[in-house]
């Protein structure tokens, strides 16, 4: 992972840079005893253990407040890691509650569903009030 993060072009898309990162999880979690035992468990069957492992060594080699720590931790959501889990073992490695648990509120990776549909924003009418300034019912000759 370190290696991945260190030597990751200038250019490199977040997805890919992603898509590497979960490669190298993958890697790491099957060294879980558990993984070796039966290769049908799900994806995310990472140890307690393995997850801090992980974000210590990103921040040991980048500094807590490298940028890199935010995507090594989305990169352990992506995998399938709970969040909770995540976010525990980054607030122990002493990065900030707020920055580990963004990365790790969007979960995994899903297609974006469709933008919300945006109304026309109609003009207020004269004297309707309430707009300060306009012809409000005090300004109109009753």
């Amino acid at each position: 992972m370190i290696s991945i993060l260190s030597n990751a072009p200038i250019n490199v898309s977040p997805e890919q840079l992603q898509q590497d990162l979960v490669a190298a999880i993958k890697i790491i979690c099957k060294n879980n005893i558990k993984n070796q035992l039966d290769k049908t468990l799900p994806r995310g069957n990472c140890s307690n253990a393995q997850v801090d492992q992980m974000i210590t060594a990103v921040i040991a080699a980048f500094g807590v407040d490298s940028p890199m720590v935010p995507t090594l931790l989305a990169a352990l959501s992506a995998y399938g890691i709970d969040s909770d889990t995540i976010t525990l073992a980054a607030i122990n490695a002493g990065i900030d509650a707020t920055i580990a648990s963004q990365a790790t509120a969007a979960g995994p990776i899903q297609a974006q569903p469709n933008p919300p549909i945006s109304l026309p924003v109609l003009p207020t009418p004269p004297g309707s009030g309430g707009t300060g300034g306009d012809a409000g019912i005090s300004e109109v000759g009753n």
